[in-house]
């Protein structure tokens, strides 16, 4: 289809009803095109919850179409110098689970206007024959085998104004109810995927609000200047407002244990200084360290505890913020730059921060990381049936 055909099409006056679908398209696995109503919708942007899960988005240009609409037809206007204009925007994307399945949003807009036409043409295609294809997991999913499902706009806003006023199991309850339940939708895209979500979006509301009555920056700085002047334990070490908002924290018994048994301690025996960046919490990292307490032993597995060392809060995760994190810890006790091995996770930023502060160390991976690495490349690749000999073989 030209894009000359989509505006006429959209734009018919009398324009079949019979073929305009005034729901989002779900599931659809074929190569199909739907005229959807926006208006029918609860929000314009429910349209790309179609519970194929997650699409690589890129834009195609904005196109300037000239229209002369009579009673029965629309023609093209060429010249541009009479009838309407219309500005036809393509959002197209690319299946993660299914690279040869893509989608198209073709919507018309009004120049000048912040509304959208009343209809818009969904497209799906594949590369060559049609196949059904399982959604994969969200990428930050624990849960490997649920498949990840867009939860729509509207519902999003509908769970960020219940989250301010109720608890997550309550949030739920009330929201499932007045959506009818399982049995009322259409897509469990209309419902909260689950407690988790409902929580995280209470999080960010807390957050926004939280934020905008309090310096947080201010409030850390003035209990690091105030421990510092008294005899209670220091426990804020540093904190820096620019380039970006930075927070290091550490009692002086880790920074103590962390030279005795990750510095001093003979080669074989020492511990390994572990560096792990978490996901971001609300709108900044948590990046502990941890190391093996060689005094203390579990009592069920007789190995030695693991403890946590000093930790920094960051808004980055690049270079520079992992190498200001490194040259910290060796201010703060320069025994450290004896340090004897670090391990990370292989986040190169980090990796390449901790290397040049402390040259002369070892650099270990993660082990849990790296197994994980393997085993979801083997997945990717089709070798799920041998992933279990492949992996023992390597790790």
């Amino acid at each position: 289809m030209t894009n000359e055909e989509m505006c006429k099409l959209l734009l018919h006056p009398n324009l079949n009803h019979e073929l305009i679908s005034h729901k989002v398209p779900i599931r659809c696995q074929k190569n199909m095109t739907f005229i959807v109503n926006l208006n029918a919708l609860n929000n314009p942007k429910d349209i790309t919850a179609d519970d194929n899960g997650a699409y690589i988005n890129g834009f195609g240009r904005d196109i300037n179409i000239h229209t002369i609409i009579t009673e029965n037809k629309v023609i093209i206007d060429e010249e541009g110098d009479e009838g309407d204009r219309f500005i036809l925007t393509k959002y197209n994307g690319t299946n993660k689970a299914c690279p040869d399945f893509h989608r198209k949003i073709i919507r018309l807009k009004i120049p000048n206007q912040a509304t959208y036409f009343q209809y818009c043409l969904v497209k799906y295609n594949f590369d060559g024959n049609e196949k059904q294809f399982t959604v994969k997991a969200h990428g930050h999913s624990k849960n490997r085998v649920a498949s990840f499902k867009q939860t729509t706009t509207s519902m999003r806003e509908v769970i960020k104004t219940t989250a301010k006023v109720n608890k997550p199991s309550e949030s739920i309850r009330q929201i499932r109810k007045n959506t009818g339940g399982t049995l009322n939708i259409d897509s469990s895209s209309q419902n909260p995927r689950n407690i988790m979500q409902v929580k995280n979006f209470r999080r960010d509301v807390s957050s926004t609000t939280s934020k905008s009555d309090k310096d947080f920056l201010a409030d850390l700085m003035k209990e690091c200047k105030r421990t510092m002047n008294t005899d209670d334990e220091i426990f804020i070490r540093r904190v820096e407002g620019a380039p970006e908002p930075i927070c290091l924290i550490g009692t002086e018994a880790a920074f103590k244990d962390i030279e005795r048994f990750c510095v001093k301690m003979p080669y074989g025996l020492n511990s390994v200084l572990t560096i792990d960046p978490t996901f971001n919490f609300g709108g900044f990292f948590f990046t502990p360290t941890t190391y093996k307490n060689m005094a203390v032993l579990r009592a069920d597995t007789n190995q030695p505890k693991i403890d946590m060392g000093p930790a920094l809060i960051h808004y980055r995760k690049v270079f520079s913020t992992y190498h200001y994190f490194a040259s910290s810890l060796v201010s703060i006790n320069q025994e450290m730059s004896e340090l004897k091995c670090f391990g990370t996770d292989g986040e190169t930023a980090l990796s390449d921060a901790f290397a040049k502060t402390f040259p002369l160390s070892d650099q270990l991976r993660c082990f849990i990381h790296s197994r994980k690495n393997v085993e979801q490349k083997l997945t990717d690749f089709g070798l799920s049936s041998c992933k279990s000999t492949i992996v023992e073989d390597i790790c």
